[in-house]
């Protein structure tokens, strides 16, 4: 049988309305699938591209007490070394990462702050499998002064050349470029801007030369090993309990009342992995969950859509279909053009999405916000391409069987009849389908109102401490560092500054779990791993925290220095203390009692880290100024410290010259390196907002799709009763009422479908607001508000349509053929 591309090509073109609503609502459905099938596909593949990844494991440690158990991404420097010792050919290869203070880097002129570089052995190009660019792996990190470079990091310094052999400066040292290996893919968990020779620092080379059991007792490394292929999963987790219970009387475990575990967690389930505190950023599988299910809706609305204007568009041509049949076409040949224009139409729409893809990534942050360099690139994955061209035949296929087999069949006599009802029956199949789209639309629109309110209860919650005005700067370098103390009273005597505080801690961030022995209130002491900072007797007034039980440091009191520790109500609740005042606190060493510190006050509770997790105990201690003499000038440039600094007026502009010539009085080459506190705070959820604003982007499209459906069956019902409603406007009726008999179906079928969708809703926002342990309440207006937005929409794409009737001429409407 011989295809007549020209009719199906004429067909099309005589239909343009048809066919420009079609090929919009195909290309934005199918751009926004791809875009969601790209991301899913590289997020649920995290770290599989390294080969060998089922045999790399990441060690992770547990920490047993009797009331709890903490699991840390982090191990002692001697494990990996001595597991190697104890059980040789078990594993293939290892490397540890330890984070280094240096994160500034220099050739020439060039300088810049590189964040994720890390020492590490030189075996983590065998282990991993970097894809190299230039120089040679197996030596590479061989000498304690040699840096690998990223492909990044390589072309900042050095453009397209060849950078081997060079040096990088950084903190007065000197480090050679000996390889550089192309930037890792976005779908790992490890990132590396440069790596640096274990062999440079003194404790990880010392650990594996001369592994003891003492050691183990640390979480100052991330440790990834390599299993050989005879070796199991189970096996060397065996063989880890093993080892740690012949070792255990040798570490400090027992002191601690503590015991530990370690566990082999496979390579590929590390982003996604759940309580285990991590050094490097995790992923959350829920959102990926979220993104599988509005790809599914938004492939269900578009195929929902594409049918319903395809039955209108039949049910119009229904006498043409009738003539053809007259002349001898057959029922095969009909369903073949019905097919073949829904293929030529999906083959459109796919090129138009991909064009609206380039340009959504041109013009948009959507790919910083997936965390992605790329959108969809066709040409780099054939994988991709297969996809998008199975997409589009599925698509079009699902979508035009029904027109294909069922009007292909309806008999001529039938189909010359435009008003015969076995045409005309098939009109609840639309509504059905219109319904899908409702449903599918007051879902997704009502979960994004939600989860708007969740986002705004976040950023307006009340978190025990005024973050407002208050400015985050950075002192680096023994210079501004050693000034600090003068600093902090020069800032204090300009007016434009209310209160100055130094601080190790950078409010923001998650603060450092230390582990410490923790006076019981029946005696005794019981080991607990606590958030820890260390401030100045200020830190109360920048914050405007709340003294709740004792007192806060005092300033001139030096005995104090080491001796007196600040607790927060969190701590004192899951203690028991009655009272708190001159309880002991201790680090779990042997002969501790001689750096016991004293509780002498008690704060309210506030949010050092997000509202995902509850307030932790918090221990603050007294800053105490160290002794600068004892750092070489190389070793002074990597000091850091922080202040905050709450300013009076609403010049920012001015209280930042204010304190960047103060500082620079002390340090003449200082450049201000300063944050806005509640910046800092407010991006802590960010991904959240991310996660709303795509939520947010997709119920828009569900809903222009709806819209769009709506659009096309209204466009049928107004061509079937065209005579109806002309008769309706010459004996009177106004266009309001003929738009409120017209939306009344609609509106009808909008109500039922909105109380499941409603359920659906509730019960994916409850899901999501688990991710938090502080959360708004849920409100039936969000879910009123949905439907009567969707609701609003329905009535004026109605409205609109029915502007073409107030336009048209009523004597050729009641013409008879």
């Amino acid at each position: 049988m011989i295809l007549d591309w020209k009719l199906t090509w004429r067909n099309l073109l005589r239909d343009k309305a048809y066919v420009f609503l079609n090929l919009f609502s195909l290309s934005v459905s199918i751009s926004c699938s791809l875009i969601l099938l790209s991301y899913i596909l590289s997020e649920m593949s995290y770290d599989e591209h390294f080969p060998d990844h089922e045999r790399i494991f990441r060690i992770t440690t547990e920490i047993q007490r009797s009331e709890s158990n903490v699991v840390s991404a982090g191990t002692a420097r001697v494990l990996a070394p001595y597991l190697d010792n104890e059980y040789p050919g078990q594993i293939e290869d290892y490397a540890r990462f330890k984070s280094t203070p240096l994160s500034a880097y220099a050739h020439d002129d060039l300088m810049r702050d590189w964040e994720n570089v890390w020492f590490t052995d030189d075996s983590v190009f065998s282990l991993f499998g970097h894809e190299v660019i230039h120089g040679n792996p197996d030596t590479a990190l061989d000498n304690p002064n040699s840096i690998a470079i990223s492909e990044s990091f390589s072309r900042f310094y050095f453009g397209s050349t060849n950078p081997i052999g060079e040096l990088i400066e950084t903190g007065g040292e000197k480090y050679e470029i000996t390889l550089v290996y192309k930037d890792l893919p976005d779908n790992t968990h490890l990132k590396h801007n440069a790596l640096l020779s274990a062999n440079g620092d003194e404790e990880m080379l010392r650990s594996r030369e001369n592994p003891a059991p003492g050691g183990v007792f640390g979480l100052n490394v991330i440790t990834y090993v390599k299993l050989a292929e005879a070796v199991s999963h189970e096996t060397f987790e065996s063989q880890m309990a093993d080892f740690y219970s012949r070792i255990e009387p040798a570490t400090l475990a027992q002191q601690l009342e503590s015991k530990l575990a370690y566990r082999a967690q496979p390579l590929a389930s590390i982003h996604y992995a759940k309580g285990v505190r991590n050094i490097l950023p995790t992923g959350n599988i829920n959102t990926i969950y979220a993104f599988c299910a509005i790809l599914i809706a938004l492939l269900v609305v578009s195929s929902a859509n594409y049918t319903n204007l395809a039955l209108a568009k039949s049910m119009k041509n229904a006498k043409q279909i009738g003539t053809m049949k007259i002349l001898g076409v057959q029922n095969q040949q009909l369903s073949i053009r019905f097919v073949t224009e829904s293929i030529l139409q999906g083959v459109l729409a796919l090129l138009f999405a991909l064009c609206l893809i380039e340009l959504i990534e041109a013009t948009t942050q959507l790919p910083y916000i997936l965390g992605r360099t790329s959108l969809y690139d066709v040409s780099e994955d054939i994988g991709l391409l297969l996809w998008s061209i199975a997409l589009i035949l599925v698509l079009s296929l699902s979508s035009s069987i029904y027109p294909a087999f069922y009007l292909s069949s309806v008999s001529p006599l039938v189909a010359l009849n435009a008003s015969n009802r076995k045409v005309r029956h098939r009109v609840p199949l639309q509504r059905s389908l219109l319904g899908i789209q409702l449903f599918i639309s007051v879902v997704i629109l009502a979960t994004t109102l939600l989860m708007s309110v969740q986002i705004a209860f976040l950023l307006g919650e009340p978190i025990g401490a005024n973050y407002e005005n208050v400015i985050s700067v950075k002192l680096r370098g023994i210079d501004a560092v050693s000034s600090s103390p003068e600093i902090v009273n020069s800032l204090k005597e300009n007016p434009e500054v209310f209160q100055v505080s130094a601080s190790s801690y950078v409010l923001g961030e998650a603060a450092v779990p230390t582990l410490y022995r923790i006076e019981r209130e029946s005696g005794g002491f019981i080991s607990h791993s606590v958030a820890f900072i260390r401030t100045d007797s200020n830190f109360l007034n920048v914050l405007e925290l709340k003294l709740k039980n004792g007192r806060y440091f005092i300033e001139e009191s030096d005995a104090e220095l080491d001796q007196s520790a600040i607790v927060n109500d969190a701590l004192v609740r899951e203690m028991g203390w009655d009272d708190p005042i001159g309880k002991r606190l201790g680090f779990p060493v042997e002969g501790f009692e001689e750096g016991d510190k004293y509780v002498v006050g008690v704060i309210e509770d506030f949010h050092i880290s997000s509202l995902h997790s509850e307030i932790e105990p918090l221990i603050i201690g007294r800053r105490s100024f160290r002794d600068f003499d004892i750092y070489s000038l190389d070793e002074g440039e990597l000091i850091r410290e922080n202040l905050l600094v709450r300013y009076a007026g609403n010049d920012l502009q001015a209280t930042l010259a204010v304190i960047e010539s103060t500082i620079s009085r002390y340090a003449p080459n200082y450049v201000l390196d300063y944050e806005l506190v509640s910046d800092k705070v407010e991006d802590q959820y960010l991904d959240d907002v991310y996660q709303m604003a795509l939520f947010g982007l997709f119920a828009v499209v569900s809903i222009l799709l709806s819209c769009l459906g709506i659009f096309g069956l209204m466009s049928f019902t107004m061509e079937r009763r065209s005579k109806e409603l002309s008769i309706r406007r010459i004996i009177g009726a106004t266009l309001l009422q003929i738009s409120n008999l017209l939306a009344k179906e609609y509106i009808l079928l909008l109500l039922a479908v909105a109380i499941p969708a409603s359920i659906l809703a509730y019960l994916l926002i409850q899901d999501w607001l688990s991710l938090f342990a502080y959360y708004a309440r849920v409100n039936l207006w969000a879910f009123v508000l949905a439907t009567a937005v969707i609701a609003a929409l329905t009535y004026c794409v109605i409205s609109i349509r029915l502007l073409t009737l107030a336009r048209s001429n009523l004597a050729d409407e009641l013409r008879y053929e």
